[in-house]
């Protein structure tokens, strides 16, 4: 392989400089290591971007790979949409959110609701531990898709009116874990969410948990970076010192969690029937532990 390389690599690179592509997609471990330089495994760098040259390289699994592991094809499937990602994402898409819960703005909301018939929710509390006496919601963010939505303070206007929107069964709910929402949500303030229910995190797991000898993130910022979401689009902080932002950074903190589920909502392949009823059992596990 190596003496192959070497009668291959100065054609390879006049090909390069003659064509001058944006991106190189190298498939398998052998191609990778020939471009990169790299001696780490494939399975840990496939469908991620490096720079080589004025050239981005994504790396991928060979897809002969495949044929002896017909399992983890679906993971196959995901790199190649982490790369369709990677190579049509933007950094600046416009966004209509909204951070005041004015009539106008509530009417704006309910009218969007009414095409999509789904919203995203996202609650930020003062503690993790929403079992601790001094536990609070302090904002709530909605999304009707990626695109709008609101992030408003959890004041009594904004209770009343999330309880209309979220004990509207007509209304479909996303959330990444929306099971500590909707707890959240039924334990400090009495709503119950209702409605059909998809959790980005679960699709995310039952997608990627069947690989074995992985250890794979699920949480929120780490899968939206492995969908290759905008680092302009994602927003991280110290959950210890939430209670001391401005409310203008836990907003948009609140916006950031919203769109990316929104996004990953519609990326994350769903694994049927499985998906559908685990989300279906979301209501009922929120109910039992409720009671503490």
């Amino acid at each position: 392989t190596e003496f192959e390389i070497r009668q291959c690599r100065g054609n390879l690179d006049a090909f390069i400089n003659k064509v001058e592509p944006k991106y190189i997609v190298p498939l398998g471990a052998v191609a990778t290591q020939s471009i990169l330089g790299t001696k780490e495994e494939i399975t840990k760098i496939a469908g991620k971007s490096y720079n080589w040259n004025v050239y981005i390289v994504i790396p991928l699994i060979h897809p002969s790979y495949f044929s002896y592991n017909p399992n983890k094809l679906q993971s196959y499937r995901m790199s190649f949409q982490r790369l369709k990602d990677l190579v049509y994402n933007t950094n600046k898409v416009e966004r209509d959110f909204r951070y005041e819960l004015s009539d106008e703005n509530k009417l704006w909301f309910n009218e969007k609701l009414n095409q999509s018939r789904k919203v995203t929710i996202d609650v930020e509390t003062n503690w993790l531990d929403i079992f601790l006496s001094n536990s609070k919601i302090l904002s709530i963010g909605m999304g009707s898709s990626e695109y709008e939505g609101m992030a408003v303070p959890f004041d009594d206007n904004a209770k009343a009116f999330a309880k209309t929107m979220l004990e509207d069964e007509n209304i479909g709910k996303v959330g990444h874990n929306i099971a500590f929402d909707a707890l959240t949500l039924k334990r400090l303030c009495g709503i119950n969410v209702k409605g059909k229910i998809d959790d980005t995190m679960v699709a995310h797991y039952l997608a990627t948990g069947m690989v074995s000898g992985k250890q794979i993130s699920h949480n929120l910022k780490a899968v939206s970076r492995e969908f290759g979401i905008s680092e302009t689009e994602i927003k991280e902080i110290d959950y210890d010192k939430i209670v001391g932002l401005s409310y203008k950074e836990l907003l948009e903190y609140n916006k950031s969690d919203v769109v990316i589920t929104s996004i990953l909502h519609n990326k994350i392949p769903k694994i049927e029937p499985i998906y559908s009823l685990l989300c279906s059992c979301i209501p009922m596990l929120v109910d039992i532990e409720a009671q503490g």
